[in-house]
């Protein structure tokens, strides 16, 4: 082996490890971030609202869902306002790192949050005698239907 060799591997690992942090703060982050907000927009077209945009939606969510519906409280509206601003953040580079277990409580409270919104629609359809949202429940009870479990990222947290 050359050292241009082992220095070009090198390196090589270096933009791997970077490429891996960069896909946890922004890949997961961006998941989350749309979960929560095809969920504030769901619920809104249940409501018979055209969706907002992203920026909008927890702004409405507080204006229709909680002061005039009383669909869900001021705390679930922060939680997913807080998954889109700490979102921006990472997106426009205001973050630039998301340790493990801030990614596990953000995931957390999206997972409330998307969780509450269903368990809303499902009681506006049943009110209004239509069925419930077609929805996969192993996908929302993390494949395991018996015990709700929270997020807990594996390996060593920094």
């Amino acid at each position: 082996p050359t050292k241009e060799s082992i220095d070009n591997n090198i390196l090589s690992a270096e933009e791997l490890l970077s490429w891996a942090d960069d896909t946890l703060s922004r890949k997961l982050t961006n998941d989350l971030f749309n979960a929560v907000v095809s969920a504030g927009q769901s619920l809104l077209m249940e409501l018979g609202y055209l969706p907002p945009v992203p920026k909008e939606v927890a702004k409405e969510l507080m204006e229709i869902a909680v002061k005039q519906q009383h669909l869900l409280t001021e705390e679930d509206v922060k939680k997913l306002d807080d998954v889109v601003v700490w979102f921006k953040k990472i997106d426009h580079g205001e973050i630039s790192k998301v340790s493990g277990d801030e990614y596990a409580k953000k995931y957390n409270e999206a997972k409330e949050v998307v969780d509450k919104i269903l368990k809303v629609i499902e009681k506006l359809r049943e009110q209004k005698g239509l069925p419930k949202p077609i929805v996969d429940e192993t996908i929302l009870k993390g494949k395991n239907k018996e015990k709700e479990e929270t997020y807990v990222p594996r390996g060593e947290n920094k």
